[in-house]
């Protein structure tokens, strides 16, 4: 199955919300590129294998920046290992597509 980590499919939110929690708790606006102010939005692909292992990371679509990509790339894989796939899900992998923005507030 491939759903988008923002799912709104009650089947799934309960676990995507923690593997989302899980990512945000890790990623960090890289400091170069707060204070060159670069922003823009990427978008990844990622699969969680039924134990929680994180397999198959890539960019589907580049913010622009190689240092913003890399930002998302690596709390993406800092966030790993997972929380395994529940068993009531009747899956042995879990195909996610997530979109990173990175943005300035003043």
């Amino acid at each position: 199955d491939t759903i988008l980590l923002n799912t709104r499919n009650p089947k799934y939110i309960p676990y995507s919300s923690k593997i989302k929690r899980k990512i945000e708790l890790v990623w960090e606006y890289p400091h170069k590129a707060k204070k060159e102010e670069m922003k823009g939005k990427l978008t990844l692909m990622f699969s969680i294998l039924r134990n929680g292992e994180l397999e198959g990371l890539q960019l589907l679509k580049s913010s622009g920046f190689p240092i913003l990509d890399n930002g998302a790339f690596n709390a993406v894989r800092l966030a790993a290992p997972y929380y395994p796939i529940p068993q009531t899900m009747e899956i042995n992998k879990l195909n996610f597509i997530a979109t990173f923005e990175y943005r300035i507030n003043y």
